[in-house]
């Protein structure tokens, strides 16, 4: 799958290309930020006219500072440079590593607390007097942690540099662009970005470029063969192409009786040259599993300027519907000066899979891609500093036609070093009114907490079940709260990056700020509906039921199965109040007249799986 990137009002586009260990708090969950446009591509080859490169062989070309108030961090340049620290990121593989780079390495330096704040900077001044239209490129590599940025800064004077940290505003400065907002992990190592600075370097005669680091205690940013050439004329980008059923939301899994009887298909397409093109062609295509095509469409879009953006789409009706099984989205955007013949054709493409399902729906696509395209993080109880506890990610669900949910399947990270056994995990559904005001407790639904086995583990995957529940067509959101015990086991929840999706398709609310954002691209937190029950789980988590609860201190714990194996009760600490083994069919009565009122907690085990169920003591 070609990708491209643009980061865009409204829409935060995040690319993986493995599954990150850390994600990043992100805006908060209404705000709106308005980004420069950026390319990152994977290819490399550029047929513009060269005014200005640098391959980092002399450190001397850069001048290299920090604030020393803060840290005494610095960027380095030369060969054979590699993480120091805990969490190593590979270096650069860029087309001239073999004669140095430049790296920062945050993780190295170790500074938990506190902010880093690090730049390299342009020893000599650029002239830039003969071309108004330039676009700065350089190879990067870089993965994220929590909270950190990373910036391009241009300066025409060598002394108006702004002062920089993670939460910086870009758009509040014409002369600052941050390069991976909302980017956990780049796709390929390298990446070649482009930056139009036309705006700011076009025409000057002096100009300095720096590449500056902000954050705490983050991986590694690494830079190389960086140069400035002129703006290429004619260059449309497919950033990426969708089908939707109307609703902004793109899904990886759609149950068959929530297919849309109207499809919109097209891609949203940026001019990333310096000339307006003309009779620009969206072509979208369906094919089924036997490469046969169900579904095309072209939409026509007259003129696009310069360094400006638009979604070309065409709706498609009384189509015949689509049929359980696998089916792959193919878009085309060319215009009259960047087509086929063009010598940047290479970014108008895109393609991506998706599946009709019998009962189950997700924004995700893990294991529906190809493996090459599939790019994946996590979000999960240690993904945010005193967040071990409570955090809640939520994805957003249209629903088209009234269903029955019976739970919500999770695929979950099986990384042995970061996450085990013991975590648990609470299922429930909002409405869309409860998600946007913010109400995460005012809970449609709610599921018992789950206990993450090593067989969950092992097959990345675990089943929460719910009581069954109508929902009738409307927006609802699918949300697990995430519970590592004071962070002894922790749990991550796998989110598919491949696809771009709105900032609202995953969410999160932190308890320790009590303020939610538009972390995650998709979480992969799936509705089961009618009768459906995760294969993958096979059923091994049991239901049990409590009565009376809340109760005085007396309550029966009952099952309709033998294969519970034991019964626990805890406390909220987690201590170990009685402990029974059971042969047969569970009714076992507990007498906690004696202890204080407060929550408690059941655990039942059948050797495979453990759920836990609260009960009340009043």
């Amino acid at each position: 799958m070609k990708r491209i990137l643009l980061i865009l009002t409204m829409v935060s586009i995040s690319v993986s290309a493995q599954m990150s260990e850390k994600m990043k708090v992100d805006n908060q969950k209404k705000s709106i930020q308005q980004q420069k446009l950026l390319k990152p591509s994977n290819t490399f080859s550029s047929k513009s006219v060269s005014l200005w490169s640098d391959d980092f062989s002399e450190p001397s070309n850069w001048v290299i500072e920090h604030d020393s108030t803060l840290c005494d961090l610095d960027w380095q340049i030369g060969v054979n440079l590699t993480n120091s620290g805990q969490f190593p990121t590979d270096p650069i593989e860029s087309t001239t590593a073999s004669n140095g780079y430049a790296m920062i390495d945050s993780d190295g330096y170790a500074q938990e607390q506190g902010t880093e704040s690090s730049w390299m900077t342009t020893a000599n001044s650029i002239d830039l007097s003969s071309e108004n239209n330039i676009i700065l490129q350089f190879e990067t590599w870089y993965r994220a942690y929590n909270n950190e940025a990373c910036f391009v800064v241009v300066s025409t004077n060598n002394s108006d540099w702004p002062e920089l940290n993670a939460q910086f505003d870009a758009s509040s400065n014409p002369n600052v662009f941050e390069v991976f907002p909302d980017i956990s992990e780049l796709e390929s190592n390298p990446e070649l970005f482009s930056i139009n600075i036309s705006s700011v370097a076009g025409g000057q005669e002096t100009v300095w470029i720096r590449f500056h680091w902000t954050g705490t205690y983050g991986y590694s940013w690494f830079v190389d063969d960086a140069s400035i050439s002129q703006l290429q004329a004619n260059d449309i980008i497919l950033n990426y192409g969708y089908v939707s059923g109307g609703g902004p939301v793109e899904y990886g899994r759609i149950p068959e009786s929530q297919v849309s009887d109207t499809l919109i298909l097209g891609g949203e397409v940026l001019n990333f040259g310096s000339e307006s093109q003309f009779n620009i062609s969206v072509e979208s295509s369906i094919s089924n599993s036997s490469g046969n095509e169900i579904i095309s469409v072209t939409a026509l879009q007259d003129s696009l300027e310069s360094d400006s953006v638009a979604y070309i789409e065409d709706f498609v009706t009384g189509f015949t519907p689509l049929a359980v099984g696998s089916y792959t989205l193919d878009v085309l955007a060319t215009s009259e000066m960047d087509n086929s013949s063009g010598n940047y054709f290479n970014d108008n493409s895109y393609s991506r899979n998706f599946e009709i399902t019998d009962n189950v729906y997700s924004i995700d696509g893990i294991d529906i891609y190809e493996n090459a395209d599939e790019n994946l993080a996590f979000l999960g109880s240690n993904s945010f500093t005193d967040n071990e506890d409570g955090l809640i990610i939520m994805n957003w669900y249209e629903i088209n036609t009234t269903t029955r949910l019976n739970g919500l399947e999770v695929a979950i990270a099986t990384n042995s070093q970061m996450f085990s056994a013991g975590a648990e995990i609470v299922p429930f559904m909002l409405s869309f009114e409860s998600w946007d005001a913010d109400d995460y407790y005012n809970r449609l639904v709610e599921g018992d907490f789950i206990s993450v086995s090593d067989w969950n583990l092992n097959q990345g995957i675990i089943w929460l079940p719910f009581e069954e529940t109508v929902l009738e067509p409307g927006i609802y959101f699918a949300c697990v709260e995430l519970y590592s015990g004071a962070g002894d086991n922790h749990v991550g929840i796998l989110d598919d990056e491949t696809v771009a999706q709105p900032w609202y398709a995953t969410s999160i609310y932190l308890p320790s700020d009590q303020t939610s954002y538009s972390n995650g691209s998709a979480a992969a937190i799936r509705l089961g509906l009618d009768n459906y029950v995760s294969i993958k789980e096979n059923e091994t988590n049991n239901l049990v039921s409590i009565s009376p609860n809340p109760s005085n201190g007396l309550f029966t714990v009952t099952s309709n199965t033998s294969d519970i194996k034991t019964l626990e009760v805890v406390n909220i600490l987690g201590e170990l109040i009685e402990s029974r083994i059971i042969d047969g069919v569970v009714n076992e009565t507990f007498d906690m007249t004696s202890f204080s009122a407060g929550m408690y907690f059941v655990k039942s085990s059948n050797g495979i799986s453990e759920t836990t169920q609260r009960v009340i003591i009043k």
